[in-house]
């Protein structure tokens, strides 16, 4: 398992600043609105591919070894655009290994990071068909729903055979009805978010 921080250029980077009293400072941004507009594009659409393949645990991103090597690969092609930009721009990413055995042995942490798993899966499902006006997904929708679940197996970055049963669960979820999955998800998401509340305040 590897903890995750992806790096890139920031569209706002600042050039100079000048005081120009005790309460105010002008800054002169490095680049103008088109550039900047441009830099914000290739960040914003890079760090969201990147961080599809991760856990987010609070400001945590874990990933396994091979979300890990596509991830990469996101920030190579980041960097190139980047660089399209402007030769100084650049998108990095840093992967730091951590011994899933020592994150077993503290149990609490290994816990939370489940149930954060867990609560991603089942927002990611709830945030599809929150908006749904049908009474019955509609094949597209269960189709784009399964497809979902199949990429939900790459999330298990602590190899948990609970996070398998948690999506088999799912795959369950959502051959029912629109208001049925709908109440399920939302009786499931209370669960976990009670849960990790608990570890969070013990």
């Amino acid at each position: 398992m590897f903890l995750v921080q992806v790096g890139m250029s920031y569209d706002e980077a600042v050039e100079s600043s000048k005081d120009i009293d005790e309460k105010r400072r002008e800054l002169t941004l490095k680049f103008d609105l088109k550039v900047r507009r441009k830099i914000g594009y290739v960040r914003e659409k890079y760090r969201r591919k990147a961080y599809e393949k991760c856990v987010k645990f609070y400001s945590l991103h874990f990933a396994t070894d091979s979300a890990v090597q596509e991830i990469q690969s996101i920030i190579k092609e980041a960097d190139r655009e980047m660089k399209k930009i402007n030769p100084d721009l650049y998108a990095s990413v840093l992967a730091i290994p951590l011994s899933l055995s020592d994150i077993k042995k503290k149990g609490k942490l290994y816990e939370q990071i489940y149930y954060a798993i867990c609560l991603q899966m089942s927002e990611a499902i709830y945030q599809h068909v929150e908006k749904l006006s049908s009474s019955i997904p509609s094949k597209r929708t269960r189709k784009t729903l399964e497809t979902m679940l199949r990429h939900f197996k790459a999330l298990n970055v602590i190899g948990d055979k609970r996070i398998d049963t948690k999506i088999k669960n799912l795959e369950q979820i959502i051959t029912k009805s629109t208001s049925e999955i709908k109440t399920q998800i939302i009786d499931d998401l209370e669960f976990m978010r009670q849960e990790l509340q608990k570890m969070m305040t013990v």
